[in-house]
């Protein structure tokens, strides 16, 4: 049995511990509801809720995505910069560039805003009527059509090409284009003049007592008898039997000199048009002394082996002196313009061949068009005197 003193001690102690108890029981209560409040909060900001947190704008989420303060919520996004049908945050702006701001002006670049541009002048800008630099895609196209078509239709590669030198190439294009010119003079008139349909040369058939003067003359044929002996295999032109077959050249030829580009190309006019024939290299007066303008064959200029005097020097070569600077032959212009015949500088202006080559396509001469020997003589067969025009540009 226990003491009165114990029990009433036990019966002190139980009513104390069961008061200790009942103070502790609400501390744990705040403990579980504080940290049942830490882990839903927690659970919301990581962005597990259910609702549209992701794409309402909040504090947390511009702090923690640099791009999206350059989003403009307010307003549908452009349709240009993003569409929306894409989501926005699957597209964000760049930090530098919101697309709620469109680009700043810029100036733009003439190739890309002019794809047939071409690159012959620096400025962009065509001077003197020589084709522009914004072509140079059209007369690319061309070129490169006129070489594919070169061997299965000359014909038309020669149309293609004169295309592309109307359009304006430089550079390796028109060096391309030069070398296809003389490839398509030969297939179409120089060599082979003889192709169904071909607007460059129709047939003739000799008649008794005709020779090639006869038919030059009742034929209007505008080149001399060794180009029609050139081009239809003859050995000797004042002898032609009757009953041959010919070939004569259609229309007329004429000639355009690009002083920038000092080289001279020849364009054979039929029925008002004019297809380029061949391209030459040509040289050119010094320091400018080359006059421009439109002139004409000079009416008895033409000399084969000429004597000529250097206005310079005043030296004098005879004929047939294989030192002669200007060759075997001289062709004389005359400006169409009155007021430039009256010109001291147009009077002496010709085209003649060379006996320094390397000197062909330089500026090299007093004023007149140095070309080389092969050159200067079929020009000196196809330019008709009065009839023939040569314009000089720069």
């Amino acid at each position: 049995m226990g003491l009165a003193s114990q029990s009433a001690r036990s019966g002190s102690r139980r009513a104390y511990m069961s008061s200790r108890r009942k103070r502790r029981r609400p501390i744990w209560w705040w403990l579980i509801g504080i940290g049942a409040v830490v882990t839903v909060g927690w659970w919301w900001m990581s962005g597990d809720a259910p609702d549209d947190a992701e794409t309402r704008p909040t504090a947390a989420t511009e702090s923690a995505d640099p791009i999206a303060p350059q989003i403009t919520f307010e307003r549908p996004a452009d349709p240009v910069d993003q569409p929306p049908s894409r989501p926005i945050r699957r597209e964000p702006a760049s930090p530098t560039t919101p697309p709620s701001t469109p680009p700043a002006p810029t100036t733009p670049d003439r190739a890309v805003a002019n794809p047939t541009a071409a690159a012959s002048d620096p400025a962009g800008e065509p001077s003197s009527g020589r084709p522009g630099p914004r072509r140079s895609g059209t007369a690319i196209a061309a070129l490169e059509a006129a070489a594919v078509e070169a061997s299965s239709d000359p014909v038309t590669a020669r149309a293609s090409l004169t295309r592309a030198w109307l359009a304006g190439l430089d550079g390796s294009h028109r060096a391309n284009a030069t070398r296809l010119s003389r490839r398509l003079a030969d297939s179409t008139l120089l060599e082979t003049p003889g192709r169904a349909e071909s607007p460059y040369a129709r047939p003739h058939r000799v008649m008794p007592n005709e020779v090639l003067g006869r038919i030059i003359r009742n034929e209007n044929v505008e080149v001399n008898a060794d180009f029609l002996a050139r081009i239809n295999g003859l050995k000797n032109a004042n002898s032609v039997r009757a009953g041959k077959d010919l070939w004569l050249p259609n229309g007329r030829f004429h000639a355009v000199v690009d002083l920038s580009e000092r080289d001279l190309a020849v364009f054979q006019e039929t029925d008002g048009r004019r297809d380029l024939l061949i391209a030459m290299p040509v040289g050119i007066g010094m320091d400018g002394l080359t006059p421009t303008g439109l002139f004409r064959v000079k009416p008895g200029s033409k000399s084969s082996n000429p004597s000529w005097t250097d206005p310079a020097t005043g030296r004098f070569w005879k004929s047939d002196d294989a030192g002669n600077p200007i060759g075997e032959h001289w062709i004389g212009l005359e400006a169409l313009d009155e007021a430039d015949r009256a010109n001291p500088a147009y009077r002496s202006l010709g085209l003649h061949g060379t006996t320094e080559p390397a000197t062909v396509g330089t500026p090299c001469t007093n004023g007149s068009l140095r070309l080389l020997g092969d050159d200067v003589e079929l020009l000196f067969q196809i330019l008709g005197s009065g009839t023939s025009t040569v314009e000089i540009r720069e």
